[in-house]
């Protein structure tokens, strides 16, 4: 099971006891108005992927609660569709109320290192919708490029092997 500390937040696998609260919070209509999944995730759903979890640590397709110094889980952050040396990431604050306080920008520098480190992961990709103006800002602070832009999607990739997530120009 992993399990990364930082200063104010935990960031772990999920396991089974997490099913309710994740129930709760993957409903939440607020929470997924940007979202490309306009499923309501059920129970049994949820608790068979707790499961497919636990039996294996794969980062292609994982999901780490974000979990502030009380326990409470503020959200997630998911790495899924490899593509040789790289990942896609997407990420979730729930409440309203946790966000802008920079713990997300803390669960992706965890993250980051930690696939840079233990699987020489070289690049990170995300694609956020043009209405979902904070995710935007996001991205751009921790130094990812908007690489493409198609049919209101913006496309993102951040080079980790270089300080600045800078690519070369093309020639």
């Amino acid at each position: 099971m992993l399990s990364l500390q930082g200063p104010r937040i935990t960031l772990r696998s999920i396991r089974r006891e997490d099913t309710l609260a994740l129930l709760r919070l993957e409903s939440l209509t607020e929470s997924n108005r940007y979202s490309d999944n306009t499923e309501h995730l059920s129970k049994e759903l949820i608790y068979k992927y707790i499961q497919s979890q636990e039996q294996c640590m794969d980062i292609a397709c994982l999901r780490l609660l974000i979990i502030d110094e009380n326990g409470k889980i503020l959200g997630c952050l998911d790495t899924f569709n490899p593509q040789d040396s790289s990942l896609e990431i997407a990420y979730i604050i729930y409440d309203e109320s946790d966000r802008r306080k920079g713990y997300c920008t803390e669960a992706y520098k965890l993250l980051e290192n930690f696939l840079r480190e233990m699987f020489e992961i070289v690049e990170l990709r995300a694609r956020v919708s043009e209405k979902n103006q904070q995710s935007l800002s996001f991205l751009l602070s921790l130094g990812f490029l908007q690489t493409k832009y198609s049919d209101g999607i913006y496309y993102f990739r951040k080079n980790l092997t270089l300080e600045t997530g800078a690519y070369d120009s093309p020639k």
